[in-house]
């Protein structure tokens, strides 16, 4: 069977040779490999959280925040929390130091 007229199989469609840019963060940097730190419902703590996190320089992710229009706003599906793999020590001890470390994630 010969090709179609016009087309050649040895040739890659410019779909095949596009590469993506890689996502940076606020500072320009690539995003690292993102830990869950926390899983929570409450928003208080979550803002807390956040502020704690950006005092100290830590990158926060808040994972499933637009699940309440799915759900209706009840808040009942919890929020996740996500800092960078090799900041989560350190926003662990922030935590604990904050006297919220009940709340973090159990080590996996």
């Amino acid at each position: 069977m010969e090709p179609e007229q016009g087309r050649s199989d040895d040739c890659a469609s410019p779909a095949d040779q596009l590469t993506l840019p890689q996502p940076l963060n606020d500072a320009g940097q690539p995003w690292a490999e993102m830990e869950e730190l926390l899983k929570t419902n409450d928003l208080v703590l979550i803002s807390y959280v956040e502020a704690l996190m950006r005092d100290a320089g830590i990158e926060v992710l808040v994972l499933d925040q637009n699940m309440s229009v799915i759900e209706g706003s009840l808040g009942v599906l919890p929020r996740r929390m996500l800092v960078p793999g090799d900041r989560l020590n350190a926003a662990r001890a922030i935590l604990r130091d904050a006297g919220i470390g009940a709340e973090l994630e159990k080590p996996r």
